[in-house]
């Protein structure tokens, strides 16, 4: 009787107009949805997702939940490796892992400017990464100290899609861009 209802429900979720979209309009709004949407460390309101790695009640992913409408829109989020791109280093290392495992060959966006933390920004600096970087958000506070003798060298190594390096912080938060 439960295997009839799943089926009788999956039949009926067919039947909506969204399902009818074509896959890259579909994947062209989860695109828009997770840029406008990105991972934050500070609303009270949203739950966290400890299944992928986030240690506190302040790391987010606010579109993730676009992924458990149904199994079309996991599917076809699964599927668009650019959507994986932006790596939230405030999940974890499980989270970095998994979104790194999806992203596949995707360039990639390595943004620790708005965390105080900087426990993975070492692993993401590795060569490997750095040569998917399509962009790399830095703050100087990363740059400083003990910190800055281990990052600073990491920075030499190629990346040939990288368009934009940012470093913010500093004196009156004054930001510095350079564009590739």
């Amino acid at each position: 009787m439960r295997s009839f209802l799943w089926r009788f429900e999956t039949s009926l979720n067919d039947l909506q107009p969204v399902m009818k979209l074509p896959t890259e309009i579909l994947t062209s709004i989860f695109l828009l949805v997770a840029e406008s949407n990105p991972i934050t460390g500070y609303p009270n309101n949203r739950r966290p997702y400890s299944y992928l790695g986030a240690r506190s009640a302040t790391s987010y992913v606010d579109w993730l939940p676009l992924t458990r409408v149904c199994r079309r829109w996991r599917a076809e989020a699964l599927a668009c490796s650019p959507l994986w791109g932006r790596i939230p280093l405030s999940l974890g290392q499980k989270g970095i892992d998994e979104f790194i495992r999806r992203s596949r060959g995707a360039s990639i966006v390595i943004d620790c400017a708005h965390h105080d933390r900087y426990t993975h920004l070492h692993d993401m600096l590795r060569p490997v990464h750095i040569a998917r970087a399509r962009e790399l958000h830095l703050p100087t506070t990363a740059l400083q100290g003990q910190t800055a003798d281990q990052l600073l060298p990491m920075l030499k190594h190629p990346a040939p899609r990288l368009e934009v390096f940012t470093i913010r912080g500093g004196f009156a938060g004054a930001i510095l861009r350079r564009r590739a």
